[in-house]
């Protein structure tokens, strides 16, 4: 058996220890958790009329639901070409949502009502929820999205 020197030996025991640092790290990266963002595609179906623009607004709790969109997390505003919309929010991380959308026919950017206070123009809810006297509550249009989940709702306008 032929003689190593300590020189030869010490890189040998170097380069073990080195590839020994890095299997570890291989390892943790081929089993890292993978992402776990979900998306939502709304389908809103039934508009009267092409004037306009659809507003939604897609709450993470109650505080803003319905009718604060500044408080939502996902805001978009769409143009109306027929009956039908739809739209696709990615990136959401899982949890309960509400979300609450409008048909602005006079682009005004608010839900217009009579002095009553009964809308003149369309909206509606997540769930199709209905409230009685007023906006269903975010319990009542709450939906849940899970780790890796593409929901897909469908929605019906509602005119008053």
């Amino acid at each position: 058996m032929p003689m190593r020197s300590p020189t030869s030996v010490a890189a040998l025991a170097l380069l073990l220890a080195a590839l020994g640092a890095v299997a570890p790290v291989r390892a943790a990266k081929a089993t890292a958790p993978r992402p776990s963002w979900a998306s939502l595609r709304v389908r809103v179906e039934g508009f009267r009329s092409t004037d306009g623009q659809a507003r939604l607004a897609l709450f993470r709790g109650s505080d803003g639901f319905p009718d604060e969109p500044s408080r939502a997390v996902r805001a978009s505003r769409i143009r109306i070409r027929g009956p039908v919309i739809e739209i696709v929010w990615s990136g959401l991380e899982p949890g309960s949502y509400a979300l609450s959308f409008i048909h602005d026919e006079n682009d005004d950017g608010r839900l217009n009502a009579s002095w009553l206070g009964v809308p003149l123009e369309g909206g509606g809810f997540s769930r199709n929820a209905v409230g009685s006297f007023g906006p269903p509550s975010y319990e009542d249009a709450q939906l849940e999205l899970h780790p890796g989940e593409r929901l897909k709702t469908v929605l019906q306008m509602v005119y008053y």
